[in-house]
């Protein structure tokens, strides 16, 4: 079955934009580990995780090395803290063969020994001069004199070693969540989404800062805001009309701490963005959540693909059974179409969501990849999974689960094409 079957029964996944070459997925592994991956009888990989210590908030990037796209390679950036200090460190995929891969570290892009230190969300971007950029959060000192950071980090070394390249926002209430992306009418503007509180704890709204000097300076262009919500995580891509399509998590319901999934979308290359909309609710009566999207469009198919995390399948004798999040939640996916005839017409979203992992573990923190074969990925705080077979010539997808569990195990989970 074609991609876009399985898109439209399944109800599919998210992220990313059309940066240069840099398609970038999430996944949480850790400051070291091997991601082996054994080809079976029919050619299809199935993919173990050795992971050996903690790390959180992954998000991969195919890294550019030449003018040539097969001089790539992928590469994650990770929260690795270790006994010292906090650290954001960037893994590098090998090739060991057809059949087997791993990922190493390449190289640490920042730490702090601050113990009040609080690095993550940790994002890649490459320029089309080859700089790979790394945004971050990096917060510390005592909850009284807190302050809050979105910062860039940048290396001109094919991400051997990286420094401090500007302060995108620093004060005393809290940032969070960076994304870069640009759009391919003006491929020098930057442009960097995050989620800024109004208060701690409180409202928050989905602001952009702009740059065009690669980085090094950033100002204020636009800011995403609605009486008594939350939005944040954002995560954007660019469709064929070359509108650009926003995802983020909010209170769009008007119940508050009531997550839903909404979208926005730009016809003008993120300068101003249209009225929310839902692309997923769980019902409110239940106090079930939805939240954490990314997106991607796949260009085989002509889909949109979306994918967060949801706890509507939470067990009704659960510990955060009252309504708490995100405990028990799951990475589901939905798929979306573009009217062909009327390409500013809103997209149709699949009837319903699928969930792709089990509520045990709790899945945290989904993202999606394009890769360099043009596979769908998927990966999270504890899971990951693909879409697209490794058979070139195959038109049958596998959908492929893998996810580390609460006591370090790893754990495998196969889904088949849909009839």
């Amino acid at each position: 079955m074609p991609l876009r079957s399985l898109c439209h029964q399944q109800h599919p996944c998210p992220t990313l934009p059309h940066l240069l070459s840099c398609k970038i997925f999430s996944l949480l592994f850790l400051t070291s580990f091997l991601l082996g991956v054994q080809a079976d009888a029919e050619g299809n990989k199935t993919s173990t995780v050795l992971a050996t210590a903690p790390a959180f908030y992954p998000r991969l990037a195919t890294i550019m090395t030449g003018a040539d796209p097969t001089h790539s390679f992928a590469a994650a950036v990770i929260e690795a803290p270790n006994a010292s200090s906090r650290r954001l460190v960037l893994l590098k995929r090998t090739l060991v063969s057809s059949s087997q891969e791993t990922w190493e570290p390449l190289t640490e892009i920042v730490s702090d020994p601050d113990p009040t230190a609080d690095l993550s969300n940790g994002y890649l971007y490459q320029l089309e001069d080859g700089t790979i950029l790394c945004a971050y959060r990096h917060h510390t000192g005592p909850p009284r004199r807190r302050v809050y950071r979105i910062a860039v980090s940048a290396s001109t070394d094919g991400g051997n070693s990286f420094s401090l390249r500007s302060i995108v926002s620093a004060g005393p209430v809290g940032v969070w969540e960076p994304f870069i992306y640009t759009h391919s009418s003006n491929r020098t503007l930057l442009r960097l989404l995050f989620s800024a509180e109004l208060i701690n704890g409180g409202q928050q709204d989905i602001v952009q800062y702009d740059s065009t000097d690669a980085g090094h300076t950033w100002r204020l262009s636009a800011r995403v805001h609605t009486a008594n919500s939350r939005n944040g995580m954002p995560g954007a891509t660019e469709l064929p009309d070359r509108s650009l399509l926003i995802v983020f998590e909010g209170f769009w319901s008007g119940v508050w701490a009531h997550f839903t999934v909404n979208s926005m979308r730009s016809f003008d290359g993120g300068t101003t963005w249209s009225q929310p909309t839902i692309v997923y609710a769980p019902s409110v009566a239940s106090g079930r959540n939805a939240g954490s999207p990314q997106i991607a469009f796949d260009p085989r198919t002509n889909r949109v693909c979306v994918v967060f995390m949801c706890d509507q399948n939470r067990t009704a004798g659960s510990r955060r059974a009252a309504g708490g999040w995100p405990d028990e939640a799951q990475v589901w996916m939905r798929g979306g179409e573009l009217d062909a005839h009327s390409p500013q017409a809103p997209l149709v979203w699949d009837h319903q969501p699928v969930s792709l992992t089990t509520i045990t573990p709790t899945a945290y923190w989904p993202s999606l990849f394009l890769d360099e074969e043009k596979d769908l990925m998927l990966s999270d705080s504890e899971s990951l999974s693909r879409h697209g077979s490794e058979r070139r010539n195959s038109e049958v997808p596998l959908l492929r689960v893998a996810y580390q569990t609460s006591d370090g195990r790893a754990a495998l989970t196969d889904y088949s094409p849909l009839a």
